[in-house]
């Protein structure tokens, strides 16, 4: 029977929102669903907890639905909850829902290396471990049998749903036009109406719609993707089935045809490309919403949910070793870190670097490196093993750069995480160490040479010394190049604070990062853009980290890049691989864009770990399957 061994009286479902009972929020549909099907209590309202009907314990299977926790009034019961789950499901229905989603829960799985987790998802490539997580495709679910008629509905193109950059030249291709009327519902607020109607002001802006009967009120709809959707196979979108439940006409961009096919539906003869197919479309609407309806509005789409469901089910089921599982990732590069430790493990570990010595000095020589059985060298089961021992400590701090094989010296310190000893004591060498290896760098000779030059001419020598102090920051004024827009004194200010870093000015660099610390959010956007610019935007964001997490706490939004500008200087050889970069970014914003202080330290380790793995696996270094060894987390 699949299921038997989800045992209904110590298993829940957690969503951190509240599940109304009519609700058309897809991830609340979801988390009810899976409390129907299984008969096991869904964890929604702080009043359940509150009246100890629901407990904060270990429970033996947790699905955690994947859901907003801003407005969350569980969130830290709910985090518990799935943090002394045995077993934890991620429920996700979304490409942005990502196994690395910016929640305090997801930061603090990251912290404990949480291993007892599988992903149930409408987005196979985002597949962790592919023998046990499973494709879903929970945008079934919004499919409903409703009555509708589809007599006196209104004319246009009708579309719903927020102003999306990743659409917007879709919606300037289609929407800017008189052609036909454009109806647009979406939410308030982000000058949502005010960026629609910058394409066209004739569009005619509604509230959100309430209900799918709202969208039998239409005759027509556009289906449109991000661009990340035709490179990344997601399930169908929420609007195929809320639109065919409705009987509205839909018309799909040919750029969806692709990854619908892909998904089991053919769209071929209902795309449109621009405008003026569309306006042809629209002769025919109730004949194509007909057609569509006869064609795909028939399948009980909630029965082939439960079947995938349950199929999900029998996979996680399957999983024996609930102790120790299998290794997670898609390399299998590393060994992870459980709380258990014994002198088994120690004298295991121990093994593996003598041996891995034995490989690097024959590497080393020239000599061919033998084939090897041995369980240690070649098992990817996991092993464990504490980097807090004092007798491993010391062995890893004393043979540090032969064990790894490319880490610098002081990288010990983002190893054993103890945040007065980084930076209390070591924090300065440490920013020092940086500053050594930017002074050597060529990305941004050009900047400082023309700020070496401007400076000379304008008798500003002085701002990039030592005896730099607040009263002559009052007096500084910019050269007029980066005086046009605020976002050009932000430029300046950058150059004058990485200007200061060249010259050890280590403190008053701090003082400046944190003086522009609060108009700080608008450079990402800007500085992305450019190589050099993004450079010394990372630079700043290292200070303000640091100089952030040392005071308390004030600017952890900048993480994502101090660590970016952490991993390119502490394996400068993967400076230019693009490729190693690319397959890092999105893992690195998505550990570290960080609201929580008490997390950001932590973070920064795990995004240098990440990196750590990425180019030793890339280069070869290791010619055996590799492991990671982690610091204890805080």
């Amino acid at each position: 029977m699949v299921g038997k061994r989800i045992n209904k009286h110590n298993s829940l479902v957690v969503h951190l929102t509240e599940c109304g009972e009519n609700t058309i929020i897809a991830s609340a549909r979801i988390a009810k669903f899976i409390s129907n099907v299984l008969g096991i209590p869904l964890f929604h309202r702080h009043e359940d907890y509150k009246s100890g009907r629901i407990k904060v314990k270990s429970y033996d299977y947790v699905f955690w639905v994947c859901s907003q926790s801003r407005f969350s009034r569980i969130l830290k019961e709910g985090n518990d909850i799935c943090l002394r789950a045995k077993n934890l499901i991620s429920i996700r229905n979304d490409y942005h829902s990502t196994v690395n989603e910016t929640t305090q829960l997801v930061r603090a799985l990251i912290l404990k290396q949480y291993r007892w987790l599988n992903y149930m998802t409408t987005i196979p490539d985002l597949f962790i471990n592919s023998e046990y997580d499973s494709y879903v495709n929970w945008n079934q679910l919004t499919f409903e049998k409703i009555k509708f008629n589809r007599k006196n509905r209104t004319d246009g193109l009708f579309y719903y749903g927020s102003y999306r950059l990743g659409r917007v030249d879709d919606f300037k291709r289609y929407f800017d036009t008189d052609k036909y009327n454009v109806i647009v519902s979406a939410p308030r607020g982000n000058n949502v109406s005010r960026n629609f109607l910058s394409i066209n002001d004739g569009i005619e802006i509604l509230p959100a719609f309430k209900t799918i009967k709202d969208l039998t009120k239409y005759k027509t709809t556009l289906y449109i993707e991000d661009k990340k959707s035709h490179d990344v196979f997601c399930s169908p979108a929420n609007r195929f089935y809320e639109c065919l439940s409705a009987g509205v006409a839909i018309l799909f961009d040919e750029k969806t045809v692709p990854m619908l096919k892909r998904a089991g539906v053919d769209v071929s003869d209902f795309v449109v490309t621009n405008d003026n197919d569309v306006a042809d479309m629209m002769k025919n609407t109730e004949e194509i919403a007909k057609e569509q309806y006869r064609r795909w509005g028939k399948i009980d789409y909630h029965k082939k949910l439960k079947e995938q469901f349950m199929l999900a089910i029998r996979k996680i089921e399957r999983r024996k070793d609930t102790k120790y599982p299998l290794l997670r990732g898609k390399h299998n590069l590393f060994l992870e870190i459980d709380e258990d430790v014994n002198k088994k493990n120690r004298d295991e570990f121990l093994y593996f670097v003598k041996e891995r010595e034995k490989i690097n000095n024959l590497k080393s020589s020239g000599k061919p490196i033998p084939w090897t059985n041995d369980r240690v060298l070649q098992n990817r089961r996991i092993s464990t093993i504490r980097f807090y021992d004092t007798e491993v400590y010391k062995y890893i701090n004393n043979n540090m750069e032969s064990f790894i094989g490319g880490f610098v010296d002081y990288v010990i310190y983002l190893y054993f995480p103890c945040p007065d000893y980084l930076f209390n004591k070591g924090g300065l060498d440490l920013l020092r160490s940086i500053e050594g290896v930017i002074n050597n760098r060529a990305y941004d000779r050009e900047i400082y040479k023309e700020m070496r030059e401007y400076s000379k001419d304008k008798g500003w020598e002085w701002m990039f010394t030592k005896d730099y102090n607040d009263r002559n920051i009052d007096n500084v004024k910019m050269p007029t190049k980066y005086n046009n827009r605020k976002i050009n004194k932000m430029k300046w200010n950058l150059i004058r604070l990485t200007y200061m870093l060249r010259e050890g000015n280590i403190e008053n660099a701090y003082k400046e990062a944190v003086e522009s610390a609060d108009s700080f959010g608008v450079l990402r956007k800007y500085f992305s853009r450019d190589f050099n610019d993004d450079v010394i935007y990372d630079i700043y964001s290292w200070l303000i980290f640091t100089h952030s997490v040392k005071d308390g706490g004030r600017c952890r939004r900048h993480v994502t890049a101090g660590a970016r500008l952490g991993a390119r200087l502490i394996f400068p050889k993967a400076q230019g691989d693009d490729d190693i970069y690319s397959k890092i970014k999105f893992s690195l914003r998505s550990y570290l864009e960080d609201n929580y202080k008490r997390y950001s330290y932590c973070s920064l380790q795990r995004a240098l770990r990440l990196y750590a793995e990425y180019y030793i696996y890339s280069n070869n270094i290791y010619n055996t399957p590799h492991r990671k060894f982690m610091g204890k987390q805080r």
